[in-house]
């Protein structure tokens, strides 16, 4: 299960994509430094695609990361918000 965002670094007031290489369930985990859980969204099958928006999560600029669980498998990456 890997897990790819782009743009990174993702501007405040600018969409950012999450592609997943599966199209399974997933569970999508935002936390920032301080492992404090910011989004936690189920994302059903046959996205393979998620576009979120920084102030639509009320994410502050700053260091976060990014974790999916799919089954037994998870991945996490870490990105930016200018």
């Amino acid at each position: 299960n890997t897990l790819n965002i782009f743009p990174n670094p993702v501007n405040l007031n600018e969409n950012f994509n999450i592609l997943l290489n599966n199209t399974s369930t997933n569970n999508v985990v935002i936390s920032d430094v301080a492992g404090k859980k910011i989004v936690n969204k189920i994302v059903n099958n046959n996205a393979e695609l998620i576009t979120l928006n920084p102030a639509d999560l009320q994410l502050c600029s700053g260091v976060y990361t990014i974790s999916c669980q799919s089954g037994n498998n998870n991945s996490s990456t870490k990105f930016i918000v200018k």
